[in-house]
């Protein structure tokens, strides 16, 4: 059996604080973890999203690379057959340049 100060109305609310008073620090305690918890996922959200965007950068990157290298490789073939083309033709107009100097220089001479 209690004893009568127990119950009184002063010890009750001693009682009630200290219980609420544990509640609150139950509460806080789990809140605090929830908070640690949310901020280890967004810290591994914000990793992941680090690697993709340099995974994305790099293939980017990759593509770019691969699209200038094949347009290079468009120019210097075009560049090669155009240096075929003049080797090619190079002496039948070296034969006219000629016959046009001398057609300058000698008019009606031919």
């Amino acid at each position: 059996m209690q004893a009568p100060q127990d119950s009184s109305p002063l010890n009750l609310i001693r009682q009630k604080e200290r219980e609420l008073a544990q509640r609150i620090r139950t509460a806080m305690s789990e809140a605090e973890a929830k908070v640690a918890g949310a901020r280890r996922r967004a810290a591994l959200i914000r990793e992941e999203a680090e690697r993709e965007g340099l995974r994305e950068a790099e293939e980017f990157f990759q593509r770019g690379r691969a699209e200038a290298e094949a347009e290079a490789n468009r120019i210097r073939a075009g560049g090669q057959k155009e240096a075929e083309r003049i080797r090619r033709t190079g002496p039948e107009q070296v034969e006219r340049a000629v016959q046009a100097i001398i057609e300058f220089v000698l008019p009606g001479e031919r």
